[in-house]
Parts: C-alpha cells; structure tokens; sequence
C-alpha cells in the first residue's frame, strides 16, 4: 500500500459520512426532490422563461399580483417604474418583432417596454440585442423607457456582435437568487405552499446551472480544509481518477456479463473495447449479431445487422417475428448495420437507464455493491440469452 493510500481512504470515509448524514436530510425534508431535475428541464431556456414569466406577471396564477414583479423591476433591474403601472403590467413570452425574431420575455406598461433576453446554454446571435432595443424604442414614446436586459448565469455581456450597448446586465447567480430569496420570505405567500414550493425549486435550478456552492458542498470544502493530509488525499483523487474509476467499474460489469454467458455454455462472445464498451455474440443468422452495450447514457441490449447473407427471405421472416412478439414496443432502426431492435437494461428496474454518463447516479453507484453488481450481471446475461434464442423453434 502506497504511503498516500491511508489518508486518502481516511478522507473517503470522512466524506461517505457526510454523505450519509446529508441523505437523512435529504428524507426527512425532501429537499432533493426537485420537478426540475425530474423533467430534465433545468438548464432549458425554453422552460426557465416560462416559469420566470409566470411569476412575474402580475396576472400569473399564483395570484399574488405585482408582488413579485415589483422587486424584480426596483431591485433587479434598478428601474424607477411607477407601483401604479406595474400593477397592470402585461408579461409575455416569445414576443414578436418586425423582424420576425422573437424576445424570451417582455414587460409592457403603459409608459415601459422591457425586453429581456436569457441566455443559460445558448450563444448570441448577430444583432439579437440591437434589434430588440430597436424593437422596445418602437413601442415607447420616450426612448428612454425602452429598455434591454441580458439574463445569464454569470450576468455576462452580451458579443460586441448582438450587442447594441445598452443591456442591463443581470445574473442568475447573484440577482436572480437573491431576488427569488426575498421573494420567499414575504408575509403574502406564507401560507401560499404551491407557490413557496415551486420558487424553492426555481432557487435550487437556478443555483444547480450557475455553480452557486450550496451548503451541502460547503461542508465537503471544510473537511478537505481541516488538515494538509486531507488535501492532499483530495488532490490524489482528482485529475479524473474518480472517472477512471467509473470507466473501470463499467468494463468490470461487461466482463462480468461475458464470463456468466461462458459459464451457461454461450462461448462466441467478442469483447470490444472502444467507448461503448459492447460484448457482442454471434445470432444464428449471417449478418446479425445481439450485443450487450453500455455507452455514456445508457446500457442496453440489441439486434445489430451487418453485412448480412443472401437468405433475405429467412431475414425478413425474422424481423416480422420480432415486430409480432414485440408488438406496439417494436423499437426499429436501420437494416443497414445499425441497431434493429434494442431494450434497455436498467440497474434499478425502474425503467431509467441512464446510469454512467459523467455524472452517475444512485444506480452508478449501487454497482459498488457486491449483490446490486450480481443481480444485474445476471438480468443481462438473461436478456442477452433470451435474444440468442429467438425466434423458439
């Protein structure tokens, strides 16, 4: 054992009690149930504009009004907008300009055009935020009510390209948190537990695609502080050697699957050791192979057609046989060397395959268990024999 070796394990398991202790939490709050992440809508600007355009129409159905449009214009924006006007503000979504392009969200008044373009993921695009100042300047009589916002996760500017050198520059990090936090201590929703919700979750989305250091991780930062050992334990385990890790558990699992098959008699198993990490056995038909894969999202196991023979006739009786047996979950590909029919193998039998990826989950993490490991080696080594086998004779 390396001298580094004991700190590091010492550090792991100074971490898994964390860990553990955070999970209780987790249970007993529910914190970590978030709509959001179940949707795999938290970073989607198609998503995150509707919600913030929700709560910021005064005739949103939440029902409060302008009680939240109004810090969000006073103090997010830094606008001297009258109460009066806000009251009957109109937000809407996807407004259209003259040029045919479409403003995420915009607050209109009777004096006010505001338009705001949010950008989480997506690029600029040549002129977008001068054409939608020239778009706000159309609809107010003082130019000087027009305004332009520039909504990113870092309250970034936009491309000199897009940009017209007027935006307010405003950020999910900083504004926006702290918009949404003041928002949830108000008197008015106390009792209003749908709205509350939903604003809890848009806070924690919002903190989850900025890289806002939440609590929980806060703690892990403080122990690998707590000594020089646990540093340096935790520079040992970077440079993505908890990756490798991962990738080594993912060839362990296929290798697993191949030596179950073997010990069944199924001995034309060819291993491949590219990124997908696929066993792949010879059908009883030239040109069809059923393979075992497990590549970035998912693990599955397929008919994949290759060059084939010239017994078509046998060939398309198959494939209607699959369909039949199939029926209405007959998931077809190409006959040209792609996949002509797959089904997912899922750790957890909940119907979600994904389970590596770069950021594994729950399941990822269960395969670290000795039984959790044997069980699914043994449901895809079933899978795979039930592939061989069919069409039964």
């Amino acid at each position: 054992m390396s001298e580094a070796s004991p700190r590091t394990e010492k550090l792991l398991n100074d971490v898994a009690g964390l860990l553990r202790t955070r999970e209780i939490v987790h249970r007993v709050t529910g914190e970590k149930f978030n709509i959001f992440r179940v949707l795999n809508i938290e970073s989607r600007e198609f998503f995150i504009c509707k919600v913030l355009m929700e709560l910021l129409s005064p005739s949103g159905s939440h029902c409060q009004g302008s009680l939240f449009l109004k810090p969000f214009v006073k103090n997010v924006l830094g606008l001297n907008i009258p109460d009066a006007e806000l009251e009957r503000a109109r937000v809407s979504r996807e407004y259209k300009t003259s040029q045919g392009r479409r403003i995420d969200i915009v607050i209109e008044t009777a004096n006010h055009f505001v338009a705001i373009e949010v950008k989480v993921r997506a690029g600029d695009l040549p002129g977008q935020c001068s054409d939608y100042y020239e778009a706000a300047k159309q609809r107010c009589d003082d130019e000087n009510n027009a305004k332009i916002v520039y909504l990113t996760p870092d309250g970034r500017k936009p491309s000199p390209e897009s940009s017209c050198g007027k935006e307010i520059c405003v950020s999910f990090r900083k504004d926006i948190h702290e918009w949404l936090s003041s928002c949830l201590s108000f008197k008015e929703i106390e009792h209003a537990v749908p709205v509350r919700e939903i604003m809890r979750q848009f806070l924690m989305t919002a903190e989850s695609f900025t890289g806002c250091a939440k609590e929980s991780n806060m703690e892990v930062k403080e122990l690998i502080l707590r000594s020089p050992e646990n540093l340096r334990a935790a520079f040992e385990l970077q440079s993505g050697l908890v990756y490798e890790a991962v990738e080594d558990l993912r060839k362990r699992f296929l290798e697993a699957v191949n030596e179950k098959l073997k010990s069944q008699g199924i001995t034309h198993g060819t291993f491949h050791d590219d990124r997908n990490y696929a066993v792949q056995y010879e059908y009883d038909m030239p040109g069809v192979a059923v393979c075992l894969g497990s590549g970035e999202i998912d693990t599955w196991v397929s008919y994949v057609t290759g060059a084939g023979g010239d017994d078509t006739t046998r060939f398309d009786e198959f494939v209607r046989k699959l369909e039949e047996s199939r029926g209405k979950n007959f998931k077809s590909g190409s006959h040209d060397g792609n996949f002509l029919y797959w089904e997912y193998c899922c750790v957890d039998g909940k119907g979600s395959p994904n389970f590596w990826g770069t950021n594994p989950n729950d399941a990822t993490f269960g395969l670290c268990d000795p039984e959790t490991f044997d069980s699914f080696v043994k449901v895809c080594a079933r899978k795979i024999k039930e592939f061989l086998e069919f069409p039964p004779e």
